[in-house]
């Protein structure tokens, strides 16, 4: 099945300034989850020009397939499907994380969710793994 692909300007605005950030932060082989994929656009850029890492995209209930049309028509091998996550449910899909980011999400997060992002990244983050967090902060 061929999925649509949405667009998002501000994806192609920030992608390569998020990129020169997170190459410098994501040096070595690793599988990072990605919180809030939204289009998909971020996963496809960041897996092509980091091919050491292994992306693993996720989104909302519901949402995990809007990623969809980017992540086929670029086909690359380090790119999972996106899987669901509610950031507030205990239970994630992932048991262990060896690296996490996202953009554009804590802003538009009730506050409790965010609290529970960082407490789930805290349960799964391997020990040194990090996590880089873009947006619109004050």
């Amino acid at each position: 099945m061929v999925h649509s692909k949405p667009f998002s300007q501000a994806c192609q605005n920030n992608r390569q300034p998020i990129l020169e950030r997170i190459k410098a932060v994501f040096t070595e082989p690793a599988t990072i989850l990605e919180i809030g994929t939204g289009t998909g656009q971020h996963a496809v850029y960041f897996a092509a020009e980091l091919s050491h890492l292994t992306w693993q995209p996720s989104d909302r209930p519901g949402g995990a397939g809007h990623s969809l049309g980017w992540i086929q028509e670029a086909a690359l091998a380090n790119i999972r499907p996106p899987l669901e996550l509610d950031v507030s449910l205990g239970s994630w899909p992932v048991d262990t994380i060896d690296g996490a980011y996202s953009a554009n999400t804590a802003h538009i997060m009730s506050w409790e969710e965010v609290e529970a992002m960082f407490a789930g990244l805290a349960k799964r983050l391997i020990a040194g793994g990090l996590f880089c967090l873009y947006g619109p902060f004050n």
